[in-house]
């Protein structure tokens, strides 16, 4: 959703609400604005409608998390639905393109994984290994509700030779929907590593092993 939306958002989540006997502060309203922007109005109001239909749950006053819930489904789909991604970019586009997905929390993954050029390497025995790896980390990181810093995009063979020689860099492809991948192309990081790299010389490493030696030493 955009500012252009948050009258008409108001008017929704207000009347939901009002079904339940409950008013919304504005308070609350922007905090589930907030919570729900990276969803269309209609899907907002897709999301309610099933929340209120729901013999489960359609009792209880509807929160962002029943929305989202009711949108894209438990942790456990999403991260099927997200691998299914994975796997036919691994098939059809192969390692040596770069890629960018509509769903920011793949880039992340993936890049905690190894990479999109290890993930494409992996024989036909090891792959369901990896397939378990990818939805354990995406669910993993679903429940914590953070993506973090990730790359912008998934880099290919060819853009990683291309880096190397300072040659340009080819255009990735979009994978899921473009408007969405391009969103997540633009909020990610250029030069991206999941986990810091600081060269530490020599002399470095055996001062640090000194004044370690030291402390033991006054500690006994």
């Amino acid at each position: 959703m955009q500012e252009v939306d948050k009258r008409e958002f108001a008017e929704v989540w207000g009347a939901a609400w009002a079904m339940y006997g409950k008013s919304v502060s504005p308070q609350l309203l922007s905090i589930a604005f907030e919570a729900l922007r990276a969803y269309s109005i209609e899907e907002v109001r897709i999301g309610l409608t099933r929340h209120i239909q729901s013999p489960d749950t359609g009792q209880f006053f509807p929160k962002p998390a029943d929305v989202i819930k009711h949108i894209d489904g438990n942790s456990g789909s999403r991260a099927m639905v997200a691998w299914n991604k994975v796997d036919k970019a691994v098939r059809q586009v192969g390692a040596w393109t770069s890629v960018m997905f509509d769903d920011a929390l793949i880039h992340r993954v993936i890049s905690d994984m190894g990479g999109w050029v290890e993930l494409c390497k992996v024989d036909d025995r090891e792959y369901p290994f990896k397939q378990k790896e990818f939805l354990t980390r995406y669910q993993a990181n679903l429940l914590r509700d953070e993506v973090g810093e990730y790359p912008r995009l998934l880099q290919g063979i060819a853009d990683h030779q291309n880096q190397q020689k300072g040659f340009d860099m080819q255009a990735p492809v979009a994978v899921g929907d473009w408007s969405k991948a391009a969103q997540v192309y633009t909020r990610g990081i250029a030069n991206f590593s999941a986990v810091p790299l600081k060269r530490i010389s020599p002399k470095a490493i055996q001062a640090l092993l000194e004044n370690q030696l030291e402390d033991k030493n006054e500690n006994d």
